[in-house]
């Protein structure tokens, strides 16, 4: 399995719209959209994860494995960073809240939003982290489902998914839980299926673009259809219908990345090629997971010494989450992923080495 630096390029595209959305740059309308990038990252995530389990899914030890190469990704930082920041708020903050500190740690800090209409205060400025908390769940029942019930229980499976998904969304449940934003990792599994055989969808691709294509127009055309009626862009938070606002928007982005898998490696797709852009997907876990750590921070020293927020403030604020999530990447994530290697699906013959599919999140 190779890696597909245009799936990197639109994550990294994804990690900035998301951290323009966070900087207020509302008024200009293409960040109005931002947030919706997080859809991207589940739907990258519901199609690398669950091709890996179909390709994988009966090899010896599998489980073991997928998990030990999941946790080798996510953990290290996101625990070096809460307690970074533990450290920060109980030698500078000493009246902080730290209430919800002990979710954060199990990334279940969204689940109280089921039965409660607020979580347990944490002033660390990681609540942006609910993204990472719908893929861990996932993570622990995916892998298990699609081992046990076969390729065959995939489409069952991501339909019933899809309608939990929109039923609880309709009666009103946040869009930060897993069982309210699961579709999005359905429908990128239900990509999966598609492209799971390279030869097969080479074969179709002219095929498989025109029907991607042809949801991508219709799906398009439902939204506008909805903003020439109501006056209101349906991509623009809130959302007035949750429901099948959000559902348009995902299937929006899942025809869009169909057609972009068609056209891995073609001339067309050459910006997403890109050295900077793919290196900004190689760093976008990094990059999610500080930016608004940084932009939060940033203004609370400015305001703490008086200074007035200057026309370059936005540009170094991004400049310097950009630097962190580098640094990162190059002192702790990179050298921790060599340890992946101990845990390789199907090892290879002494002295060769496997390309990987990659399944970084952000």
């Amino acid at each position: 399995m190779k890696r597909v630096p245009e799936l990197d390029a639109l994550r990294g595209l994804a990690a900035l719209f998301v951290a323009m959305f966070h900087l207020n740059l509302t008024s200009t309308p293409i960040f109005q959209i931002g947030w919706s990038g997080v859809d991207v990252f589940f739907l990258l995530s519901g199609y690398l994860i669950t091709t890996i389990i179909l390709k994988n899914g009966d090899k010896p030890g599998f489980l073991l494995n997928f998990y030990m190469r999941r946790s080798l990704r996510i953990w290290p930082i996101y625990y070096l960073t809460l307690i970074f920041l533990a450290i920060m708020h109980s030698l500078f903050m000493k009246n902080a809240r730290l209430d919800g500190l002990w979710l954060y740690l199990l990334y279940l800090q969204n689940v109280p939003l089921y039965w409660n209409s607020a979580m347990p205060p944490l002033d660390m400025h990681m609540f942006h982290t609910w993204t990472l908390a719908v893929e861990e769940q996932f993570y622990l029942i995916w892998p298990f489902l699609l081992t046990y019930f076969g390729r065959r229980g995939l489409i069952p499976i991501s339909l019933v998914t899809i309608a939990v998904a929109l039923a609880m969304r309709s009666v009103g449940y946040p869009n930060i839980l897993l069982l309210t934003r699961c579709d999005s990792l359905a429908l990128g599994s239900l990509l999966s299926l598609v492209f799971i055989d390279p030869q097969w969808s080479e074969r179709n691709a002219s095929r498989i673009r025109g029907l991607f294509g042809l949801g991508l127009v219709v799906s398009l055309s439902v939204a506008a259809g909805e903003w020439y009626i109501s006056g209101v862009c349906p991509f623009v938070e809130p959302l007035r219908y949750p429901a099948h606002q959000l559902f348009n928007i995902e299937i929006i982005f899942l025809c869009m990345l169909g057609v972009i898998l068609t056209l891995v490696g073609k001339p067309i797709l050459a910006p997403l090629r890109m050295r900077w852009l793919v290196g900004l997907g190689t760093i976008s876990y990094g990059f999610y997971l500080y930016h608004t750590i940084i932009f939060v921070f940033s203004v609370s020293i400015f305001l703490r010494l008086g200074w007035p927020e200057p026309w370059w403030f936005n540009i170094m604020r991004l400049s310097l989450a950009i630097l962190a999530a580098t640094l990162s990447w190059f002192l702790v994530e990179k050298p921790i992923l060599r340890l992946k290697d101990r845990f390789k699906y199907d090892p290879a013959p002494k002295g060769q080495t496997l390309p990987e599919l990659t399944t970084t999140t952000a």
